[in-house]
């Protein structure tokens, strides 16, 4: 799989697809990895890893980057211009793209946070965990898990 990386909130992504494959990469021990790139070494050390928010903070050759992980669905949300997740206009969580509602994480009077996993969408064969993008109490649940949504569709609302 070929993930988009965005470093330190640039908008300009890079794709790597071979480098795990072609042997470059040496464990040093359990935070600490070296990457050998035409012929130089990279030293890279994992300060923070939050796989649910997709993002990493590196330390490379003493310098500190902040990465953020866009799988193959992230990247084709965000090619479509759709914004996974809520609406903030209304703060209705909407299906972004057609798909399976697999999961509701929360319940109707349940309070939530920024970044709480609200409901699992299966989209193109693949689980996306729709998070809440601010504070708020879960008003209303739509839809049942196994049910089929088309973009757009209202999934939960919040007060």
């Amino acid at each position: 799989m070929a993930y988009q990386i965005f470093i330190n909130n640039s908008d300009q992504g890079i794709i790597e697809t071979d480098i795990m494959n072609e042997g470059h990469i040496t464990t040093l021990d359990g935070r600490r990895i070296n990457v050998r790139l035409n012929g130089v070494n990279h030293f890279i050390e994992c300060l923070e890893c939050d796989l649910e928010k997709k993002t990493i903070r590196l330390m490379i050759n003493d310098a500190i980057y902040n990465l953020e992980l866009l799988d193959e669905v992230d990247q084709m949300v965000d090619s479509l211009g759709l914004e996974a997740g809520i609406d903030e206009r209304s703060s209705d969580v909407i299906a972004p793209m057609p798909g399976k509602i697999l999961e509701y994480r929360v319940k109707v009077g349940q309070e939530v946070q920024e970044g709480d996993p609200l409901v699992i969408l299966e989209a193109m064969k693949m689980e996306n965990i729709l998070k809440a993008t601010g504070p708020g109490v879960i008003e209303e649940i739509h839809g049942d898990p196994g049910q089929t949504v088309d973009k757009g569709t209202l999934l939960i609302t919040l007060e």
